[in-house]
């Protein structure tokens, strides 16, 4: 991991904090300890499509993180909590080529090159192409990951988990409706603008989560 804090480089830039597992009621210090020390890192941007994947990755049975339990509502609730302050971003450059490193890579290795372009000879053939996607324009991109988004949220609800959204201070229109249709149904996604709302949404959705649930 290149650079000092906070200008990190490689692919924990923006995000260095390592994620906690799941952790069972004694282990509560764990989790507040944790909070406690993640820092602002700059850089990143907002990529709302790869914090959902690694929330459900923690609550999944399976790798990269087992301590989730298996699917199955009648013996365990999952519920995955998604909240955002901005609009899914492709950062780093006004050019499609060019990006920040993130999750999903440099945004230009997506790029589909004609054979005779100037860049194919660096950038062609890095990755496979039924990766690589015809974008002409930032515009592009955001719309792509904002569709995986869409896909991802609806692979996660199929397994029975449920998702409260909240959209913190970000006015824009597309991105408050990608997380209302993520949440479970409408009475799972709140919009916050202020301090004194985000507070009212947590003590609602932690209402919510502490309700039990009487099965037959």
């Amino acid at each position: 991991m290149g650079g000092g804090y906070p200008q990190v480089s490689g692919p924990n830039r923006g995000c260095p904090t390592a994620i906690t597992p799941l952790t069972n009621e004694g282990s509560r210090n764990t989790v507040i300890n944790a909070i406690a020390a993640m820092r602002h890192q700059f850089g990143g941007g907002t990529n709302q499509a790869a914090g959902l994947f690694w929330g459900w990755s923690v609550l999944s049975p399976t790798a990269p993180f087992t301590q989730g339990r298996v699917y199955d509502t009648s013996v365990v609730r999952k519920v995955l909590f998604l909240m955002t302050d901005g609009e899914n971003t492709n950062v780093g450059s006004d050019s499609v080529l060019d990006s920040d490193y993130s999750s999903l890579n440099f945004r230009g290795l997506w790029q589909e090159f004609d054979v005779g372009a100037t860049q194919a000879g660096s950038l062609h053939g890095d990755m496979p192409s039924q990766y690589r996607h015809s974008f002409s324009s930032d515009t592009d991109v955001v719309n792509y990951i904002n569709s995986r988004e869409r896909t991802l949220c609806s692979n996660i609800k199929d397994t029975g988990i449920e998702i409260y959204t909240v959209v913190f201070r970000e006015p824009d229109s597309t991105t408050r409706q990608l997380l209302r249709d993520c949440a479970t149904d409408a009475q799972h996604a709140f919009t916050a603008d202020s301090q004194a709302e985000l507070a009212a949404v947590f003590q609602a959705v932690g209402t919510g989560i502490g309700k039990l649930r009487i099965t037959n």
